[in-house]
């Protein structure tokens, strides 16, 4: 975890250093992301963090939606290790990145316009 940890700030900080945005939109709820985001001090490079908690459809795919109004998205990308993860990017018009994390399944990730195995891969796909 610490390893991902580590990946994860660079990451985000090589993203936030060329002026992209990053959200969280994410099933858990809204403390556990707050005590997550606070104690790994990813708020940082976050913009803002969201929970499935705050959509009454609980569906993620309507969370990033609302996020995309919010924010006035027109491109971007959504990354994650599930399926809802996948749909969220593909029915709010953007860039899904599939991730072999944790609980990824390949038939899952298959839904996904791309697949990467690294964080660091990410800076090969054009969004």
């Amino acid at each position: 975890m610490v390893h991902f940890i580590l990946m994860l700030k660079k990451f985000f900080k090589e993203l936030t250093d060329q002026n992209v945005r990053i959200f969280i939109a994410s099933n858990g709820l809204t403390k556990y992301l707050a005590a997550i985001t606070n104690y790994y001090q990813l708020n940082r490079w976050v913009s803002e963090v969201f929970s499935i908690e705050q959509i009454d459809s609980l569906n993620k795919s309507d969370l990033v939606s609302s996020i995309v109004q919010k924010y006035d998205i027109s491109k971007g990308a959504v990354v994650g290790d599930r399926l809802s993860d996948i749909l969220a990017g593909n029915d709010n018009g953007l860039t899904s990145i599939g991730c072999r994390f944790d609980f990824a399944r390949e038939d899952e990730l298959s839904k996904a316009d791309y697949v990467i195995d690294d964080l660091a891969e990410i800076k090969y796909i054009e969004i």
